[in-house]
């Protein structure tokens, strides 16, 4: 019952809602990095076009979401669909996938708050909690919604899917366990480097 008070929550007590423009600077600043590491990561492809083993715009967009809030989805959705546009696939399945990938960012942020979650990723359950919800679980929508649209566009078989679900849930995972926490630690240094010059 107390869980899903916290999730029911979560929006009357999360991070302020920022001005319009801070909005779209963000915004804007996300799809630039998003596309970019999203570059990055096709070229580690391995089994079809859109499918890697390690793809760093999870864990970018997980961090972003974790710090400046959840509203910032439309810039991770129009990031991927461009990205997944540049390598030839179908519009309709760059839609498909681009949704997937939103839905994993956006998964992954209410699972963390739902458990309390703290970005500075200080306590043992805060990295428990980034491992097994967002690296293990959330990222089960990108890979589930993306294997079945290659399936539905016909650019991979049936008897692929199995294989390029486990792949792309792998590719996914990497993302959020290696540059999320690198992109949360690099927050909360500049943070303390801010701290320490107003102390001074």
């Amino acid at each position: 019952e107390h869980v899903l008070k916290d999730i029911l929550s979560i929006n009357q007590t999360a991070e302020p809602r920022p001005s319009l423009l801070t909005w779209m600077l963000r915004g804007l600043v996300l799809v630039i990095a998003y596309f970019l590491s999203a570059k990055l990561g096709l070229t580690f492809s391995t089994v079809a076009t859109n499918v890697t083993l390690l793809w760093p715009p999870t864990g970018l967009a997980l961090a972003a979401l974790l710090v400046f809030g959840v509203r910032l989805w439309p810039a991770v959705f129009l990031a991927a669909l461009a990205a997944n546009l540049t390598t030839g696939i179908p519009l309709g399945a760059a839609f498909g996938i681009a949704v997937g990938n939103c839905l994993e960012a956006v998964a992954g942020y209410y699972l963390l708050r739902a458990v309390g979650f703290q970005v500075d990723l200080q306590r043992v359950r805060d990295v428990v909690a980034l491992v097994v919800l967002a690296a293990g679980v959330s990222t089960m929508f990108s890979a589930t919604v993306g294997a079945l649209t290659l399936v539905s566009f016909t650019i991979i078989p049936w008897d692929r899917f199995g294989y390029v679900w486990i792949t792309w849930w792998m590719g996914d995972a990497m993302g959020n366990l290696v540059f999320a926490p690198l992109l949360l630690a690099w927050k909360g240094a500049s943070k303390l480097r801010c701290d320490m010059r107003h102390i001074a």
